[in-house]
């Protein structure tokens, strides 16, 4: 009798531990007794309404199938984990995340605030601990493998299309001639286009290249990039005129794949000189 009472204090015992580490390390106070815990969106000024994104730091710990990271802006709290297995197997992990460098996460099954409650509902009511649960990544962007130069060619269209019949050989090497656009994504979410300009010389050419956007600015709304074509005026003022939305097709450390309305676009990184 008293060894049975004795594997009963010890497995209560047990289970205080368990729950005060879930409290623990599952919620902190920020020092104004507000959670952690709530969405970047919440106190960060660049984030667009409605979006869920989390930004943050990879920390030591992580691995294939769990991601370890603290929140950004950091303000001394304890690390988050949150499960992206089921992100790697359907392909919306893009970039491999490696520790300190800066993640954006979109959170799937458990909103952004309720991580703690995850790791807490792993615990029974019969004395046995189950395998952690943690919340459930739906897209994860590594932003450090995003910044950096892009580039991608183009080759022009003919202006107009006189008569029919094959196009003379010097109108065919005009056609089959590239250029390399390319633009620069930058951490604090400046970005430059670089291509695309018309020449004064090419008015008259019986070729015309596509036009590039002059995008300023990029973000992340939801797991999607958003690339915004701004207008600086005389005095440095940067305007937004218009968006473009993009879904993340491929990021490796030398290729970025993008899917726009209009098709896919692929981009193949250039390093800086």
């Amino acid at each position: 009798m008293r060894r049975y009472v004795l594997d009963i204090s010890m497995a209560l015992l047990a289970l205080v531990v368990v729950l005060l580490m879930a409290v623990g390390c599952g919620r902190s106070d920020n020092g104004d007794g507000r959670s952690v815990q709530t969405p970047l969106a919440e106190d960060n000024p660049l984030a667009a309404p409605g979006d869920s994104t989390i930004y943050a730091l990879t920390a030591a710990g992580s691995s294939d199938s769990i991601l370890v990271f603290l929140r950004l802006p950091y303000r001394g709290a304890d690390p988050d984990t949150v499960d992206i297995l089921d992100a790697l197997q359907s392909r919306q992990v893009f970039g491999r995340p490696e520790v300190g460098d800066n993640v954006a996460i979109v959170i799937g099954d458990c909103v952004a605030d309720s991580i703690a409650e995850c790791a807490a509902d792993s615990i029974t009511d019969s004395l046995m601990v189950v395998p952690q649960k943690y919340a459930t990544a739906r897209c994860v962007i590594v932003t450090e493998k995003l910044a950096g130069q892009w580039c991608y060619e183009v080759t022009p269209r003919l202006r107009r299309r006189i008569g029919e019949g094959p196009l003379p050989s010097r109108l065919q090497k005009m056609l089959e001639e590239k250029r390399e656009y390319s633009m620069m994504l930058k951490l604090s979410g400046e970005m430059f286009s670089m291509g695309g300009r018309a020449r004064q010389t090419e008015e008259q050419s019986p070729v015309v290249w596509p036009r590039a956007k002059n995008y300023g600015r990029w973000a992340l709304f939801n797991g999607r990039l958003v690339l915004s074509e701004v207008k600086r005026d005389t005095a440095g003022t940067v305007t937004v005129i218009g968006s473009d939305t993009a879904d993340f097709v491929r990021l490796r450390r030398d290729t970025l794949i993008l899917r726009f309305s209009d098709g896919e676009r692929k981009y193949y990184r250039k390093e800086e000189d």
